[in-house]
């Protein structure tokens, strides 16, 4: 976890920095023109850094790794309530996959990567994917994925439900691209 969000500190600092200095050139600047006095200066970067470790920034770490993207609290405990239903044995098999692919890929894993990884297994009463018998006599095994959206609608839906085992972290598309989709990691 500690890793995670110095890796996502780090990604975000680098754009911040280079913007807290131009807030401070243009500060000096502005307080040259005036012939301020450097503390001045040294206010305009203070309060560049305050803004820079806001947490209500968009841009900060903080934002970031807001556990669940900011879903309401009310919104997570209706969906837990409206999936309470999902028979355990369809829980534990998309847990365990979907727990798979994000340890495999260093703790955090995007929506997106997790879905194909769903859609390449079996769902939980067929294991192995591929041919056989399948629901709707198309002879095809359903899928990992496929079994996840007939019962919870989308995979956020899920790792929101699955809140004791996943963090959904807020879409950030400028730093991985819209293809990466949202940062899914362990609890």
């Amino acid at each position: 976890l500690e890793r995670v969000e110095n890796d996502v500190a780090e990604s975000v600092a680098a754009p911040e920095a280079e913007h807290e200095a131009r807030v401070v050139a243009a500060a000096a600047a502005a307080a040259a023109d005036r012939a301020a006095s450097s503390e001045e200066v040294e206010a305009a970067a203070d309060r560049a850094a305050s803004r820079r470790r806001s947490p209500s920034s968009p841009s900060s770490a903080a934002a970031m790794i807001d556990d669940h993207a900011g879903a309401e609290p009310a919104y997570v405990a209706e969906l837990q309530r409206r999936y309470a239903d999902v028979p355990s044995a369809v829980a534990s098999r998309l847990d365990s996959l979907i727990e798979e692919y994000v340890r495999a890929s260093g703790g955090t894993a995007g929506s997106r990567d997790a879905g194909r990884y769903l859609a390449a297994n079996g769902s939980s009463g067929g294991q192995g994917g591929g041919e056989g018998e399948g629901e709707g006599g198309d002879g095809r095994t359903p899928t990992a994925l496929q079994e996840l959206k007939e019962h919870y609608g989308t995979l956020a839906n899920f790792v929101l439900c699955r809140s004791d085992k996943f963090v959904k972290m807020r879409e950030d598309p400028t730093s991985r691209g819209r293809e990466y989709g949202f940062p899914i990691r362990l609890r």
